[in-house]
């Protein structure tokens, strides 16, 4: 018989699907798993405050975006920080969790001078929808676009009419790939290096400074490697140039050792397991007591005033809520909650 954990999911992206939710995946193999209004465990994100209405149930924080864990919130935490918490936080980045498209980049096939020149008949890609993203990216599309048009197929800066239906198709296309994070922050590696790597184009990548402590430095232009865009686009036009150079980067695998890959799985499955075969109490981390409460209960503040913001209320109706009438409020509701519990 398997162990039954009863979960919900909360402030998690939209449209995530929560019975194909890669964590459920993972806790159905080892448990039987209850979505539940009444949960033992909750799995959060980090779009939303939700998860303050619950403080009873053992709280795992996940993220897909650069946002440090509050370990003040939540009993464990996964994400990108390249930091040691105990049994309390794993480090793993989005790109994990692309299990068809990490198959293909451990599986990159080997181009002969021929088949290379056949199939890059484009010179570079730049697939992008988010207008606010750090500017360094745009700086290079810009930069490179000076030397020879590059494909824009997103919605963002497009220049083909319309954006592309099938990205992969695109990249596989293109010589280079514009595959730069929307912002720059250490261990902050997603999809977008991993995608380029998969269609057998070479990266010219930003976004961790650490990028190469996991992937060959031999593979892609990585921007920190050098003191400027001009000389980021000046080794990229090298390539470009040089058949034989060319040919010998795309050729490198992209990751420094495909079983490292493999022992961080099994690590994370360890880790994560490791927090439902505990006693309930046992398994709690964060402070529930006195300085736990009161730091909850500031979070709780700033949420009802976000929820009067967001539900557009006179500044001056807002006015009268701060102060001593907003603190009231949440003691209630925490007495409230502690009574439901």
């Amino acid at each position: 018989m398997k162990k039954q954990i009863k979960i919900k999911c909360v402030d998690m992206p939209n449209g995530t699907n929560v019975d194909n939710f890669w964590l459920m995946r993972l806790l159905r193999e080892e448990y039987e798993v209850v979505c539940s209004e009444h949960p033992n465990y909750l799995i959060v994100s980090c779009f939303g405050k939700e998860h303050l209405n619950y403080n009873h149930c053992i709280k795992i924080f996940w993220t897909g975006e650069s946002v440090v864990p509050d370990f003040n919130l939540f009993d464990y935490a996964i994400g990108f920080d390249d930091i040691c918490f105990g049994d309390r936080y794993f480090r793993m980045p989005l790109y994990y969790f692309y299990p068809g498209v990490m198959k293909k980049v451990m599986e990159k096939p080997i181009y002969s001078l021929e088949e290379m020149r056949r199939e890059k008949i484009e010179f570079a890609n730049f697939v992008y929808s988010n207008a606010g993203a750090d500017p360094f990216r745009e700086r290079l599309f810009e930069e490179m676009n000076q030397y020879k048009p590059v494909i824009s197929g997103g919605r963002y800066r497009n220049n083909i009419g319309a954006p592309v239906k099938n990205k992969m198709e695109l990249l596989q296309k293109c010589k280079f790939t514009i595959a730069c994070e929307n912002s720059e922050y250490p261990g902050y590696t997603t999809e977008k290096l991993l995608e380029a790597f998969a269609a057998n184009t070479i990266p010219i990548y930003w976004g961790n400074p650490l990028v190469e402590k996991e992937f060959n430095r031999k593979s892609f232009i990585n921007c920190y490697r050098y003191n400027s865009i001009e000389e980021v686009v000046g080794e990229m036009i090298r390539m470009d140039q040089n058949d034989d150079y060319y040919l010998k980067i795309l050729n490198e695998p992209a990751f420094l050792e495909k079983a490292w890959i493999e022992k961080q799985v099994e690590d994370f499955k360890r880790f994560l397991y490791h927090i439902f075969d505990q006693d309930i109490e046992k398994a709690k981390r964060k402070n529930r007591s006195y300085w736990g409460i009161g730091y909850e209960n500031n979070q709780l503040e700033i949420k009802s005033i976000m929820e009067l913001w967001n539900n557009r209320y006179h500044p001056s109706v807002m006015m009268k809520f701060l102060g001593r009438k907003i603190s009231n409020k949440i003691k209630r509701n925490y007495i409230i909650r502690k009574n439901k519990e």
